[in-house]
């Protein structure tokens, strides 16, 4: 699941690999960035895949949700390590983490 909100305001959902069901204020955020990946095809349609690529095919949309955003997570810490976990209520000031 993927969602991205601003300002109190939900900007845009959809769950990973249901693409095609978007929801929000700006449900089209990442349209072109997905058409891009190939995760939207140029008639508008959303690349089916079947069981043995539905992980390939997650994957594509997580990439432009990283690319889009600048998110990256360091490869030795996510496959060896321990990420820290930042659990938030109301409107902090993340400035100090």
């Amino acid at each position: 699941m993927f969602s991205c909100a601003a300002g109190g305001e939900l900007l845009c959902s959809f769950g990973l690999a249901e693409e095609g069901r978007r929801w929000g204020s700006n449900p089209d955020l990442l349209n072109t960035a997905l058409e891009s990946a190939g995760v939207f095809l140029p008639d508008g349609s959303v690349l089916e895949a079947g069981a043995s690529r539905h992980a390939q095919r997650i994957a594509m949309s997580l990439g432009v949700i990283e690319r889009h955003f600048g998110l990256s997570l360091p490869r030795e810490l996510v496959e060896q390590g321990e990420l820290r976990t930042v659990s938030v209520n109301g409107h902090p000031n993340l400035d100090s983490l």
